[in-house]
């Protein structure tokens, strides 16, 4: 979030557990993506689905990849 502001962006957390609408909702009022590295489990160990987290990555994910296709430039960024 420190170097979005020192680069003069406002930077704003967006909460991975709203619904699907809210988040594409959410995505419309914004710019850009930048996904933070850290250590999280991408899918449940017991029962081998996918944790929430990674849906809705998924889900943002697919929400900039059409945004793209559409024309409407919206950078997604991930770090590691």
């Amino acid at each position: 979030m420190k170097y979005i502001q020192a680069a003069g962006g406002k930077a704003v957390y967006l909460d991975w557990r709203l619904d699907k609408n809210e988040m594409i909702y959410k995505l419309s009022l914004l710019n850009g993506i930048i996904f933070t590295g850290g250590s999280i489990n991408l899918a449940d160990d017991f029962n081998r689905d996918f944790s929430p987290f990674t849906n809705q990555a998924s889900l943002i994910i697919n929400e900039v990849f059409r945004m793209n296709l559409e024309g409407d430039f919206f950078p997604l960024y991930g770090i590691c």
